[in-house]
């Protein structure tokens, strides 16, 4: 029974089938030449840039904790906060983000769901673009991170399916900027102290001048 199976899958015919000889050479397959696959290894991220890639997203997930304990006066509502926080138990066993979080959890952090960090993981990666672009202003990443969200929302590449519906429109728009002021925080905390470190560098240059 089973080798009748097997010969009938494979001794099916399709009448509809072309043969390669009768595919014209123009029109066969085109492989990559050797200088195009060592240009696309260039391309690949390296040790270093991967490293701070993952660094940049332990630093997200720590933020998007942050802002569950901090701004804990916008999330009244049990429903939304069921879809924004959880326990390191409830999620994912390979999460690194979430591991390296607990790996210095003395007891009062807040963990919160993938789909939260996956949503700030968009705004993070729109206010950096902004910030590239010398544009330090908070409602110019407000408004490029609402964007950006919106155009992937509208080609089904995200949904973001955190807060209850009736809450949705108006409380993910408020975590976003609350996320951007955060970040602007702790932004102008790293530019004066590399001002400052700056200053001293060149007060020490012009004494041994």
């Amino acid at each position: 029974m089973r080798n009748t199976i097997i010969e009938e899958l494979f001794d099916q015919r399709h009448e509809n089938v072309t043969s390669e000889q009768d595919i014209p050479i123009s029109e066969w397959p085109r492989f990559p030449s050797f200088d195009e696959l060592a240009l696309e290894e260039q391309d690949l991220p390296s040790e270093e840039e991967l490293l701070i890639q993952k660094i940049r997203r332990h630093m997200v997930y720590n933020l998007c904790g942050y802002l569950l304990y901090s701004r804990k006066y916008l999330l009244k509502c049990e429903d939304c906060l069921n879809t924004l926080e959880t326990s390191l138990e409830l999620l994912p066993p390979d999460f690194y983000e979430a591991i390296a979080t607990n790996r210095k959890d003395r007891g009062g952090l807040k963990y919160c769901i993938k789909k939260m960090f996956d949503l700030f993981i968009i705004v993070e990666e729109a206010y950096r673009a902004e910030v590239e672009l010398g544009k330090l202003n908070i409602l110019d990443w407000f408004e490029r991170s609402m964007e950006t969200l919106g155009v992937l929302v509208k080609e089904n590449k995200f949904n973001p399916t955190i807060c209850c519906n009736t809450h949705r429109k108006e409380l993910v728009g408020k975590l976003v900027l609350e996320y951007l002021i955060i970040r602007n925080y702790l932004e102008t905390k790293k530019w004066l102290k590399n001002s400052v470190n700056n200053q001293s560098q060149n007060h020490c240059v012009n004494k041994l001048k």
